[in-house]
């Protein structure tokens, strides 16, 4: 396995890696539900995607290169097409027509004697002033012209609702400088829309134009026609969350390791967000077969996946504030050990210490709300209710660390049982314990799991209520 330095002398799981192994579980889920929403926000913010379909727009219009195509074709991505266009757009394919028009005695144009013959046939009586003639004109609204119109639309719309719409031309967004940088933004494109004599003759193209039109222009001889038609296409495919593993790489890459504005980065490279990413998936890749919920938009943040057994329904959260009505609360003043120079034991046997003794306070503190109470909130959240009474039974609890150093991780135990610790139900009735007494880690209804890279400790060291899995585990969700 590859590696790269953690800054401390320790090297841990390399970006490639992570990318490839994201990108593979990614391209297992993104068609069956999933919300990717809070990963995208907590790694690059100024995104402010709502839900994959929006993400999967952005990434289309960033196409660049060669894009590999479901015949196995490439063609150029949106980028280059939309640059190539005003050269390529002079000449549209057009059919001769001539609209036939019926008259009597005045004739403003060629007469057709056949349709002459045909009109007369249908007029009762003395037809032989009645005459049909029509001027031979150009017809520009054929598939062809309407593949590439409708193409044009997408773009546009993605362009300027998606992008220029969220954001700040006065900062330098590296995902969107294409469409963004006064340089490099292809002005063209609005002004063909509206300003193109040929494509205004044609109706705006439906956004249900028929499958077989489009399969019909990829086959065109006009590369222009084929490109448009094949990019259509390409646009679909995404649409149903159907991505080849080499895409789901790119956009990873793209999204999550290109840095946004220093000022609302999480981190250097997006790495730590795509550690989360992996073991998000890799507990639902735990479980057997699971019939994923299609998860348009919650009311509660954070929800990745849903699903459901013959007795149980389940929720995987990411990063939510209140996953399923839980808060989670500690106090800087009294959470806290002192710091001491403890052996890594003594260590592991304080925090043990800290979550039996400090729970049963934990009430009169919350009750108090002291300023220096912080609401904190696990990476990942798992949670179990019953079908019938809708009652919260199960609760899987995750703090994930994209590391293998001691500090690091040693943070990660002292948080996840600080979480644990901390860890309340909001009720009609105001906010209760998740359990009656005050061994909280000993409640048989809450599990607490810590996600490293690769631990420095022995398993051994660890709280027994604590489960640490390393990358390349495979997690369980144990209930």
């Amino acid at each position: 396995m590859s590696t790269e330095s953690e800054g401390n002398g320790l090297e841990k799981t390399d970006r490639e890696t992570l990318v490839r192994d994201v990108a593979e579980l990614f391209n297992t889920y993104v068609a069956e539900g999933i919300r990717v929403d809070s990963f995208v926000e907590k790694a690059t913010p100024s995104l402010k995607i709502e839900d994959l379909d929006e993400l999967l727009d952005l990434y289309f219009v960033l196409t660049q290169g060669k894009i590999e195509t479901d015949t196995g074709r490439e063609v150029n991505g949106v980028l280059p097409f939309v640059e190539e266009l005003p050269d390529r757009i002079r000449r549209l394919k057009t059919t001769m027509g001539r609209p036939i028009e019926i008259t009597e005695d005045l004739i403003r144009g060629p007469v057709d004697w056949r349709e002459t013959i045909a009109a007369r046939g249908k007029r009762p009586g003395n037809a032989e002033r009645v005459f049909a003639y029509g001027e031979p004109t150009k017809r520009f609204d054929l598939p062809e012209n309407r593949v590439l119109k409708r193409l044009l639309y997408v773009i546009d719309e993605i362009v300027e609702q998606r992008i220029r719409g969220i954001v700040d031309s006065d900062t330098d967004y590296a995902w969107a400088a294409p469409w963004t940088d006064q340089e490099q933004y292809p002005h063209h494109l609005r002004e063909t829309l509206d300003e193109n004599p040929y494509l205004n003759q044609i109706d705006e193209p439906d956004e249900r134009l028929p499958f077989e039109d489009i399969d019909n222009v990829s086959r065109a001889r006009s590369e222009l026609y084929r490109e448009a038609a094949t990019l259509l296409q390409y646009y679909r495919r995404l649409q149903r969350h159907d991505l080849y593993p080499s895409e789901a790489r790119r956009l990873l890459k793209q999204f999550f390791l290109t840095p946004g504005p220093e000022s609302s980065s999480i981190d250097s490279d997006g790495t730590e967000v795509l550690f989360e990413f992996y073991w998000a998936f890799k507990l639902l890749e735990s479980v057997p077969s699971p019939r994923l919920e299609l998860v348009r938009q919650s009311a509660q943040s954070g929800v990745v996946a849903k699903w459901s057994t013959s007795d149980d329904e389940y929720t995987l959260f990411h990063d939510s504030h209140n996953p399923a009505g839980l808060r989670f609360q500690t106090s800087d003043r009294d959470s806290r050990p002192p710091e001491t120079d403890e052996t890594n034991a003594d260590f592991f046997s304080q925090k043990r210490r800290f979550v039996r003794t400090f729970a049963p306070f934990y009430d009169e503190i919350s009750r108090a709300r002291t300023a220096d109470t912080v609401n904190r909130r696990p990476d990942i959240v798992v949670v179990r209710r019953d079908l019938e009474s809708r009652e919260l039974d199960k609760v899987m609890l995750g703090e994930v660390k994209y590391s293998k150093s001691q500090k690091t991780v040693r943070e990660g135990v002292e948080q996840i049982l600080e979480t644990v610790s901390g860890l309340h139900v909001h009720e009609s009735g105001g906010k209760e314990f998740f359990a009656s007494s005050g061994e909280l880690l000993e409640d048989d209804r809450i599990e607490a799991a810590l996600f490293v890279d690769e631990s420095p400790y022995d398993f051994d060291t660890y709280p027994d209520e604590l489960t640490v899995y390393e990358y390349g585990d495979s997690p369980k969700i144990p209930f």
